[in-house]
This record gives C-alpha cells, structure tokens and sequence, in this order.
C-alpha cells in the first residue's frame, strides 16, 4: 500500500501532487484548501491511503 505523508506533501506544488497521483492512484487528506478543492475528504484522515 502506497502512503505519502503529510511531511512529504507539503513541499509539493498541484502539480506534482497531480502526477503523484496519476502515477501512485491515491489519495490525498490534507486540510489545505488548494489541494482539497481537487481532492475533499475528512480532514482526520490525515495519513492518505491508497485507493482500491
């Protein structure tokens, strides 16, 4: 199961997040606007997980 960490994500810019998960088919759960605009989900599901 892929995760990326909430560490790892916040040096991303949208774009790199978009090939991330492009290239890995997850999730990310980040209580940032920009990015939960593209991706909503519960703030407390902070650890993204891999979509099945």
């Amino acid at each position: 199961m892929s995760k990326i960490w909430l560490e790892e994500i916040e040096h991303m810019g949208i774009n790199e997040l978009r090939i991330t998960i492009a290239s890995r088919g997850i999730f990310f759960c980040v209580p940032k606007v920009t990015v939960s605009e593209f991706f909503p989900c519960n703030i407390n599901l902070l650890p993204v997980t891999q979509k099945s």
